[in-house]
């Protein structure tokens, strides 16, 4: 997602009008090769992240059943049938796709900001130093949003244990045929 764009960038400000049609081919061929090596590692990041993600969610959605297997009379009418079967499924779900989300953006993030910090060093070393000190402001806007969507998370999850509840009463009521 860099090395394109600065491929180019120097293809543009390598003058045309030279007649030095070796270079184009090189860069051709050097901006085929980052394609190409940026799709396989796309490629290879999300095979990874999804095979991690899957195999933490199997492993929480047997601890969470085993857990569950282990409740009295009284554990169940204290949680809710409902709320143990949005657990068991909803919520392990959520953690996997939250798992893929998260290793994919870090991975991404990390190489993205390393090789942009040190492209910005060699075009501008000052720029550099305004972009590094933005950093901590970006932090602290990552960590007021997650805050906030905590809650909203919370009051979404209620909702969603309310209305399996209701769809269980309402399936145990219909009468088979």
């Amino acid at each position: 997602e860099l090395g394109i764009p600065t491929i180019v960038g120097e293809m543009v400000n390598h003058q045309i009008g030279d007649g030095d049609v070796s270079f184009f081919y090189q860069m051709f061929f050097t901006l085929l090769t980052v394609s190409i090596l940026g799709v396989c590692g796309t490629i290879l990041l999300g095979y990874c992240n999804a095979k991690l993600a899957a195999n933490i969610s199997h492993d929480i959605r047997a601890d969470v059943f085993g857990k569950v297997m282990q409740f009295s009379a009284q554990d169940y009418q204290k949680f809710g049938v409902g709320s143990l079967i949005t657990r068991t499924n909803q919520d392990v779900v959520q953690i996997q796709m939250f798992t893929n989300s998260l290793m994919r953006t870090t991975v991404l993030t990390i190489f993205m900001f390393i090789m942009s910090i040190v492209m910005t060093m060699r075009a501008s070393l000052t720029l550099s130093f305004v972009i590094l000190a933005t950093i901590p402001f970006v932090i602290i806007g990552v960590f007021v949003v997650s805050h906030i969507s905590k809650n909203v998370s919370i009051s979404q999850q209620n909702n969603l244990d309310k209305m399996n509840q209701l769809f269980r009463e309402h399936l145990k009521g219909v009468k088979m045929i």
